[in-house]
């Protein structure tokens, strides 16, 4: 059965850029997987390519073929007028993809001189995009949310 590892394999495979972002994020740096408790994937993919994934688009064909359901498409990223937002539902995961003005690896949180600079991170058997040093920008979103969180990441 095909994971939720697959789709985003499948999403490099067709040149469809994304990143891990969040919750799912830190479940990658930390277990290699989706945090047990996390209702949702995250992932950001750049503002401009969303329309590949409307219905009509290059990538909402591949994804559906995939057996990955693409839905509730809207324009706007939350507060981020204009970026695009759609949800997947794939393996039982259902995954919230955001989009993202200024480019993927934008680092928002991490030190100058790494912001940009790509990665992956082990998911599942597969090597997934992440932001920029997915260790530091994992601890550096959820320290408000425990005590100690640079000794816990």
């Amino acid at each position: 059965m095909p994971t939720i590892a697959d789709f985003f394999f499948s999403l490099q495979k067709y040149g469809y850029f994304y990143e891990l972002d969040s919750g799912s994020c830190l479940g990658a740096v930390k277990i290699g997987h989706f945090l047990p408790w996390d209702i949702d994937g995250d992932i950001y993919v750049s503002t401009e390519h969303m329309g590949l994934f409307r219905p009509g688009g290059d990538a909402h064909g591949d994804l559906e073929e995939a057996g990955v359901s693409v839905y509730r498409h809207k324009a706007d990223n939350y507060a981020d007028v204009g970026a695009g937002y759609f949800r997947l539902w794939h393996g039982g995961v259902e995954v919230e993809m955001m989009g993202r003005r200024g480019g993927l690896s934008a680092g928002i949180r991490c030190a100058p001189e790494l912001r940009g600079i790509p990665t992956s991170v082990l998911v599942s058997e597969r090597w997934v995009r992440t932001h920029a040093s997915p260790g530091l920008y994992a601890r550096s979103r959820y320290r408000q949310f425990a005590n100690n969180s640079h000794k816990q990441l």
